[in-house]
């Protein structure tokens, strides 16, 4: 069965009587289709919207500060109001899809603390230097690799020539990198402290180098382009109900004309004053 709600949102303009209107409701509808999706003619209340307001009943309310609650007597004004433009703007056959908000904390976060960066930069550079103050250091000469892979429980002799070229070193070290730093994910992993400096070292850069390579969005390497290669272009679901309202967010004027805006003249502006909240 599909359900229809809407919140309604008291926004305070002002309480100086020159002023044509003191408060503004903004309608924020929420529409559950029976089912995966439906359409707006499914919703009674809504595939109208404009034209019920005018038989609509108004009420504002609002509290004193310390405590109490009382009616702010008000007059809607609903002379803006466009009946012919809600059918055009949200036509009967306009998709709607469930209602539902985002789970933004749920989405894994990639950072890293690039306030370290320069500080790990010039230890590595420094350990180059002193590994070998004229020629580039080879990775088995440097001074920090020992130490490096130590803290990662590996050894100098796993550095073997043919291992470093065809990959397996990078990829076991990059393993175990991602084990210890959740994938570079912000929050998780592991607990560094002082007393390891270089493990900090190593999963703040790894952390730096997830945040910049996304393997989400790699693709197979190839060393020529493919001959007649295409890409299927990107299709994006028809926006429902709820996307195409959220649309006019900055459209005040439209807004108003449709009715998800509507502006009330309060008739005890010494009642709204006193309103420490207010509630339509």
């Amino acid at each position: 069965m599909a359900t229809e709600s809407w919140l309604v949102t008291a926004l305070p303009y002002s309480a100086s009587p020159a002023e044509r209107f003191h408060v503004s409701l903004f309608v924020t509808h929420r529409l559950g289709p029976d089912g995966a999706e439906g359409v707006l003619d499914d919703f009674g209340n809504v595939r109208d919207w404009t034209a019920r307001l005018a038989g609509a009943t108004f009420a504002l309310r609002g509290g004193g500060p310390m405590g109490g609650v009382f009616d702010v007597p008000c007059t809607p004004l609903l002379d803006a109001l466009d009946p012919a433009l809600w059918p055009r703007v949200f036509p009967g056959r306009l998709p709607v899809r469930p209602w539902k908000v985002p789970d933004h904390a749920a989405a894994p976060w990639q950072s890293f603390p690039a306030h370290r960066m320069q500080q790990h930069a010039l230890l590595v550079h420094a350990a180059s230097l002193y590994s070998s103050p004229v020629a580039a250091p080879s990775v088995a000469g440097n001074a920090l690799t020992g130490p490096l892979l130590q803290t990662l429980g590996l050894s100098t002799r796993q550095l073997g020539l043919e291992r470093v070229i065809d990959g397996a070193h990078d990829r076991e070290i990059t393993a175990r990198l991602d084990e210890l730093t959740a994938r570079g994910g912000l929050g998780g992993g592991f607990d560094v402290t002082a007393r390891q400096p270089l493990l900090q070292l190593v999963a703040d850069v790894h952390r730096a180098r997830r945040f910049y390579q996304r393997d989400e969005d790699a693709a197979a390497y190839t060393d020529r382009p493919v001959p007649g290669a295409t890409l299927p272009p990107v299709r994006r679901p028809e926006p429902d109900f709820h996307e195409r309202a959220a649309m006019l967010g900055d459209l005040s004027p439209l807004l108003r004309r449709l009715g998800l805006v509507i502006d009330l003249r309060v008739d005890d502006l010494a009642r709204l004053a006193g309103a420490a909240w207010i509630q339509g």
